[in-house]
């Protein structure tokens, strides 16, 4: 086998400098585009975790706490605006997602992107229902629910790209391999048709001298 891919054409390698050159520049684009839109939820996540930080910081116990809530700025981290904020990075990903460039991938783009995307949607939603039903609580227990399901929407999302894209090249790599393993069975195919055809004749020849001796 390993014959047969260093005998390879000029043409048939340059097809495959081709194919993996737009490939990798496919991959490229695709892992910008995911990480703009992952780099946008996570900042939009990282200021709304900013007020976990500040409660760990001054976390000496549930009068400081309450203080510290007393003293400064009215919370905004989980104000309807954010998560709507959350919402349209999500919705526009989505849509970002269906406009992938690869063929082939319709069913891991489906299960690992289009409906996590779509579930972590309208998980935002219920939580903007939450939010808008409830206001700005100052219970330490609604906090930390709200954070905790905002948390594991971004954590949900970033391991569905990082599996997804791992299934694509996989995916292709083995789609590559396959073609390129099919050519050399062609290639072989076509070696050996003369051969065939010689020990066709061959057989022919001697099964004439059988019927002639008999």
């Amino acid at each position: 086998m390993a014959e047969h891919v260093r005998d390879r054409s000029p043409l048939q390698q340059k097809k495959s400098r081709v194919f993996w050159g737009t490939l990798e520049e496919k991959l490229m684009k695709l892992r910008k585009s995911l990480l703009e839109a992952a780099d946008a939820i996570t900042e939009i996540a990282d200021e709304l975790f900013s007020y976990d930080m500040k409660r760990n910081e001054e976390d000496d116990g549930k009068e400081k706490w309450a203080v510290s809530i007393a003293q400064q700025k009215p919370l905004t981290w989980h104000h309807p605006i954010n998560i709507k904020m959350i919402m349209k990075s999500l919705t526009d990903l989505l849509d970002k997602v269906k406009k992938f460039p690869i063929e082939g991938m319709e069913e891991p783009l489906s299960r690992r992107l289009k409906k996590p995307l779509g579930i972590a949607i309208g998980n935002c939603e219920k939580i903007l229902d939450e939010v808008e039903q409830f206001g700005q609580e100052g219970n330490k227990k609604y906090l930390d629910m709200l954070s905790s399901k905002i948390n594991s929407i971004r954590k949900g999302i970033d391991k569905e790209f990082n599996t997804f894209i791992m299934e694509v090249e996989l995916a292709l790599i083995e789609k590559t391999l396959r073609e390129r393993l099919d050519e050399i069975v062609k290639r072989a195919l076509k070696e050996m048709a003369p051969l065939k055809k010689t020990i066709k004749k061959t057989l022919a020849e001697k099964g004439q001298k059988r019927r002639r001796m008999k």
